[in-house]
């Protein structure tokens, strides 16, 4: 690990190629196919079954697609990424795609009109006797709290570089999680985890979105990388913060027994 006070853009020279990530413009379905026009040499389309390792990485337990060949969760979701020399001509390029899905409804996740079986994870933590201590309660208090769905935005753009070598790999981020992008990129690399040296980025302190973003992107970058034999530079467009899922949602409900001694 390597930890720099730079910014992306700063460490990139003219060797490295651009890559655009192609996304999902419907909420919820499934991908029944995707038309791909002839493209100019040095370009390149880049899909799921084209990555070396796995296709997905964890993220706290839960399996993330880095690109997706079928199922659709989510608008925005990553389906595949173009990469070339030029990022005006891989965005041009990827407006001439093409994608057909078979749309299914989207998933609610509102307890408003789900009740609470609508709760995508639950937890329940009790600690010590419980009906004892309630029952022979001095004081008893109970409350909720509720956090409402909400984006992350960041002041400079969030991206990632990758260079992949034949025994090495070298991946520079803004991230907050560096041993998890290390992880993550060996895995959809498929190479262990020792070979993958992150260089860390600046960031901006008040966007959580470091967290677990940049390893998406890191590991599309590598995978880019791998794919076509050059470094690979992956800024995606600001506008494109609007794609990335939102921070969930959640409702806290507590219950607490106070005895006589205070505890």
């Amino acid at each position: 690990m390597r930890e720099r006070g730079v910014y992306l853009d700063e460490i990139i020279d003219e060797s490295f190629f651009h890559a655009v990530v192609v996304r999902s413009t419907i909420r919820r379905g499934t991908i029944t196919g995707m038309h791909v026009p002839h493209f100019p040499k040095e370009y390149a389309v880049i899909r799921a079954e084209d990555l070396p390792g796995l296709r997905e990485i964890d993220v706290a337990g839960t399996a993330v697609p880095v690109l997706t060949s079928r199922a659709v969760s989510y608008r925005g979701q990553p389906i595949a990424l173009i990469v070339g020399p030029s990022v005006r001509s891989c965005v041009e390029l990827r407006r001439q795609i093409q994608i057909g899905y078979d749309r299914l409804d989207p998933v609610v996740l509102d307890e408003r009109t789900h009740g609470r079986g609508g709760a995508r994870y639950a937890r329940e933590i009790e600690n010590g006797e419980i009906e004892e201590a309630f029952e022979s309660a001095l004081q008893i208090t109970e409350g909720e709290y509720r956090l409402i769905p909400h984006r992350s935005r960041a002041i400079e753009p969030v991206g990632a570089a990758a260079r992949v070598g034949p025994d090495s790999v070298e991946v520079w981020a803004p991230t907050r999680w560096l041993f998890h992008v290390r992880s993550a990129v060996a895995s959809v690399l498929g190479r262990p985890a020792e070979s993958v040296v992150v260089t860390l980025c600046s960031i901006d302190a008040a966007f959580d979105g470091f967290v677990w973003r940049p390893s998406i992107l890191a590991a599309q970058a590598a995978a880019a990388a791998a794919c076509t034999g050059r470094p690979i530079r992956l800024v995606p467009d600001p506008g494109e913060d609007d794609s990335a899922p939102s921070g969930p949602g959640a409702v806290i409900r507590y219950k607490s027994a106070l005895d006589r001694d205070g505890n």
